[in-house]
């Protein structure tokens, strides 16, 4: 690697890059920042959205109104996707193992979930806890981990969040007890909930433009890899002794890589200009991008986005930054969008399909070797999905690709919901009920045992040759005896429907992958200006967790049959992607191709605090870069 050339003797700290050679990368604004590094922004600057577009030939002046438009460009005047040299690809890979961490937790908790109910005689609360106590420890650090980020760096972050992961990792394969693996998933939350947040963050802002959105969706990617891993290590160690320790211990590996991996990667350059730091920050630019004009002109664009909205009495406190970015407008209005994303990623449902994918298929009527197995098959379907996402990402956009996996979403959850309809009705009938077996609690129906569905959803009853009787596993209890040629069901009913379940597991986990599953990930690590980036993106992951713990804390009791049952929880998470569907076709904009300062522009509105500068009375033209439908 050729290192980047040295600054000259005179050179000020804040351009370490000799700019005389690169007229054309330069922008009026960046051109006065360059000859006074110290003066305020004033008249007639533009905002750093507006420098990335003059600079990039997006936008060009009407001299005599002063308005500004969309320049000319050719066809053959578009440059090709930058190659990407060994030293981003090293950081891409290495920061992926954050996604691939945050898929196998919680693939593989699927998997091992029914040994651990078995083993430790876990009731359906103590299961939920097991699930959500990893949830609410994401949550709670991905608050903190904002203003880590801000003061730290990524790359501190990041090293904390791996040590913890391998920590919490060796609890929850030795855990001899249910309070000892409760402790251990919510050690290995912390590590989860701080790489989540950081390790998108930290790729968008090291990565090229015109390459970004495909490398941050790279990591979202290893997420449904991590996934797929779980759940193939899950069939493979299933019935075997001790095998749910073994699926959950081996979260260190990964975690290790991870921490060993980021030792040796650079901090973010984003992070050490707003820091100072500039002269680092243009090394690594240069390490990144390599030594080509493009660095250079990222660098200036950087600078410029520092210089202007530079304030001496700038928030240094986790409160004080937080007020400033719910305060600021432009970050508010972004802040709405990201949240909501990821709110409506989670409440669509995705995390109890993971998480319980295996109870959902025992449900369908398969055992549960079968249902395992089958979580780890159609788990692949989801990385499909996310990897038709990074090869149409630059070029459909993200936008379109939210709103068809949403439609997918709320089609193939109304159809899984549909199934399990179809599995009650199909079963085989009840014609003989003990009184314990013969109703139970309900909500949305009667809670009158009429078919084999609805008698092995009773506590200790089981069916066989028409009767509902109380039992176990293995037998039946009492003097009730089953036809000779009847087979004892308890845990589940033969379902001959049971390959619609398969089917619209398959679409729904495909439809998320193509925009739901890594779409909101890259979009929130775009939307949020420079100097709240790490608060606000602290608070759309922390939305994410928020959601994450609320769904995966009550999915068993909401699909419980004494409340909305399986089939009318699915249907509510279809109901809620059918209305997330109609707000984002208003609200989501196109970020595609757009440097991280031109985004900031897309939620900018005259009359925005700090605009000075900005506007027509000041000699600066306001280019609306939104695309809201």
């Amino acid at each position: 690697m050729v290192p980047p050339p040295p600054p000259p003797a005179d050179a000020h700290p804040h351009r370490p890059f000799p700019t005389e050679d690169l007229p054309s990368s330069l922008s009026p604004t960046e051109e006065k920042i360059r000859k006074d590094p110290d003066r305020p922004a004033g008249d007639g600057d533009v905002a750093p959205s507006r420098v990335g577009h003059e600079r990039r030939g997006l936008l060009t002046d009407d001299g005599e109104n002063g308005e500004c438009r969309p320049a000319e460009i050719h066809e053959d005047e578009i440059p090709p996707l930058p190659a990407l040299n060994s030293s981003l690809v090293m950081l891409v890979v290495t920061s992926s193992a954050a996604g691939f961490l945050f898929g196998y937790d919680t693939g593989v908790v699927s998997g091992a979930l029914p040994s651990i109910r078995h083993f430790l005689h876990l009731s359906p609360v103590q299961e939920e806890a097991v699930v959500s106590s990893t949830v609410a420890a994401c949550f709670l650090f991905s608050l903190i981990g904002g203003h880590a980020n801000n003061t730290y760096g990524r790359r501190p972050v990041v090293l904390t969040a791996a040590a913890i992961f391998f920590v919490g990792a060796v609890s929850m394969g030795v855990a001899p007890s249910f309070g000892w693996l409760v402790a251990g998933r919510t050690v290995v939350g912390a590590g989860v909930g701080l790489s989540s947040l950081t390790a998108p963050m930290y790729v968008a802002e090291c990565a090229p433009s015109a390459v970004r959105g495909r490398l941050v969706t790279g990591v979202s990617a290893m997420i449904t890899v991590g996934q797929v891993t779980a759940g193939i290590v899950a069939g493979l160690l299933t019935g075997k002794d001790g095998g749910w320790r073994y699926m959950l211990g081996l979260a260190t590996v990964p975690s290790a890589v991870m921490g060993i991996g980021f030792f040796f990667l650079p901090e973010s350059p984003r992070w050490l200009a707003a820091s100072g730091r500039t002269a680092e920050a243009s090394a690594v630019l240069t390490k990144l991008h390599g030594p080509t004009p493009t660095a250079a002109a990222e660098l200036s664009s950087v600078l410029a986005a520092v210089e202007f909205d530079r304030d001496p009495a700038h928030p240094v406190g986790p409160l004080r930054a937080l007020v400033s970015a719910v305060s600021d407008p432009p970050t508010s209005r972004a802040l709405r969008l990201g949240c909501g994303l990821m709110a409506l990623q989670q409440l669509c449902g995705i995390n109890t399909v993971m998480y319980y994918a295996a109870n959902i298929y025992e449900a369908a009527g398969f055992g549960e070797s079968a249902a395992v197995w089958l979580s780890a098959a159609t788990a692949l379907a989801q990385a499909v999905g996310v990897i038709g996402s990074m090869l149409l990402v630059e070029r459909a956009g993200r936008r379109i690709l939210v709103l068809c996996s949403l439609a997918g979403v709320a089609v193939s959850l109304l159809g899984l919901g549909f199934s399990f309809r179809m599995a009650r009705v199909s079963s085989g009938m009840v014609t003989v009920a003990s009184d314990e077996c013969s109703s139970q609690p309900a909500l949305v129906w009667s809670g009158i045992t009429e078919t084999c569905y609805d008698c092995v959803g009773i506590n200790e009853c089981g069916y066989c040759g028409g009767l509902c009787v109380e039992g176990d596993e293995t037998v039946v209890f009492g003097d009730d005896a089953c036809p000779a040629e009847a087979e004892w069901a308890f845990d589940a009913c033969d379902n001959p429907n049971g390959w619609m379940s398969v089917v619209f597991m398959v679409l729904y986990l495909l439809s998320f992958g193509m925009g739901m599953g890594g779409m909101p990930w890259t979009i929130t690590s775009e939307i949020y200006p420079r100097q709240h980036r790490s608060v606000a993106n602290s608070l759309s992951v922390a939305t994410n967790w928020l959601g994450n713990l609320i769904v995966s804390a009550t999915f068993l009791t909401i699909s419980g049959p004494g409340a909305l049952t399986a089939q009318g929880a699915f249907w509510l998470y279809g109901c809620i992607a059918m209305l997330g569907f109609l707000w984002l076709y208003y609200a989501l904009p196109e970020t595609k191709g757009k440097s991280l300062e031109e985004i900031e522009e897309l939620f900018r509105r005259p009359g925005d605090d700090g605009d000075d500068g900005m506007n027509e009375s000041q000699g600066g033209s306001l280019c609306e870069e939104r695309e809201l439908l």
